[in-house]
């Protein structure tokens, strides 16, 4: 009996030294990966560390509703497994973004303190254009001026690749400010709380303003991709398409002059005329080389995560034809005197004046004549699909905005 509870008490000895020996191998093996799987200091500033609720979990799952109103969740943030994702749409870490102002702070859980939209926080306006951009631009210099800010940094087609190599070198001097065609993405790399605006308009009408400007403007890059002058309005809206939807997927790496060569290829497929001694614009470039690398599940999954993070992504959204509201809620979340400085202050707006064969009897013809036109045309309507689907998104945002804001004392 004796010998029997010895060999009793070794196998538990045993059993006690395997377990010291395995929970050993778990410290020393297995616990760094997990602090750094569950702990997020190394993932996000100490901005989000001390006001909880400012960003999302970079791994964690996006649900969305699909086209057929069932929920989906194969698609996370900076899932490496989507190289669609990954490779060509960079600002798909919205957690480095101040969400929503009205909408998001608001919500129960969030308790986003005002102080963090308004103290040395950068402000970055997503220009979108022919959508109240330069009235935008011009706005936020004189709000700087007036405040004595440093002069917001322009991000546009001459140093857009330049600015992205001083960032992620960096090498940039901090600003309060920033905006352009390619600004979307400042936030991935400036050391302060950050947040993004933009202001969007009616596609249809934006493809119009965008026809008739470069009618008149033919040698400013964002008319470069096709000579205007000689296209209808509907060639115009079938060669530009979705701008948009490529703008919120830019990627600096397809402005390097190694694209150059396959950008010039794919052009030569598009049936457009061309004026042949302007380049091919970088905003276009980019175009031409996601078209090729996203296919049609690719671009839904895409406008799905989009339309289901625009919240989380701009702490501001505006209308143009809403644009005095726009500036109210700027000057409410920001607490800068947009409406005061700018109201009234109207730049570049359009005159529809058109003649060929868009003529009417009277050589002239309103936009609401072109758009319905455009409306009315279902290959139209395809190609600005994606655009259209982030505009109804802004609206109903906008409306919920205004909403919450004339609630505010």
């Amino acid at each position: 009996m004796m010998m029997m509870d010895m060999i009793r008490l070794d196998k538990v000895k045993i059993i006690i030294i395997a377990s010291s020996l395995m929970l050993g191998v778990v410290n020393i093996v297995f616990m760094p990966s997990m602090y750094r799987l569950f702990s997020r200091k190394s993932q996000i500033s100490a901005h989000e560390h001390k006001y909880q609720g400012v960003s999302r979990y970079r791994g964690r799952l996006i649900a969305r509703k699909s086209l057929f109103g069932e929920t989906e969740t194969g698609l996370t943030l900076n899932d490496k497994s989507n190289d669609f994702i990954s490779t060509y749409f960079p600002w798909s870490n919205v957690t480095r973004a101040l969400p929503n102002f009205f909408t998001v702070r608001s919500r129960e859980g969030k308790n986003i303190p005002v102080t963090s939209y308004q103290e040395n926080t950068a402000i970055v306006f997503v220009h979108i254009p022919k959508s109240a951009g330069t009235t935008t631009n011009r706005c936020l210099e004189n709000v700087a001026e007036k405040r004595a800010l440093k002069k917001p940094q322009n991000i546009w087609l001459s140093n857009y690749l330049q600015f992205y190599k001083s960032l992620k070198s960096g090498k940039y001097h901090r600003q309060r400010a920033y905006f352009g065609l390619f600004s979307l993405g400042v936030c991935d790399f400036v050391d302060q709380p950050c947040s993004y605006f933009t202001v969007f308009r009616d596609p249809m009408e934006r493809t119009i303003s965008s026809y008739m400007y470069c009618q008149k403007a033919s040698t400013d890059k964002i008319c470069h991709a096709a000579d205007a002058r000689n296209m209808t309005v509907k060639q115009w809206a079938l060669h530009q398409a979705s701008v948009v939807f490529y703008q919120l997927l830019h990627n600096p790496e397809f402005c390097e002059a190694r694209y150059n060569a396959e950008a010039v290829e794919l052009m030569k497929g598009k049936d457009v005329p061309r004026n042949r001694h302007l380049d091919i614009p970088c905003w276009y470039q980019q175009i031409l080389l996601l078209e090729k690398r996203i296919n049609d599940e690719g671009r839904q999954r895409i406008l799905n995560f989009i339309l289901s993070n625009m919240e989380q992504l701009f702490t501001l959204i505006g209308l143009t034809d809403k644009y005095d509201e726009t500036l109210q809620m700027l000057e409410k979340a920001y607490d800068l005197p947009f409406h005061s400085v700018c109201a009234g202050d109207v730049r570049n707006k359009a005159v529809y004046n058109v003649t060929g064969d868009n003529a009417s009897g009277s050589k002239k013809l309103i936009v609401e004549k072109l758009k319905e036109d455009l409306m009315g045309d279902s290959e139209v309507r395809k190609v600005l699909h994606e655009d259209m689907e982030i505009y109804k998104e802004a609206v109903r945002i906008f409306k919920e905005q205004i909403d919450i804001f004339k609630r505010l004392p």
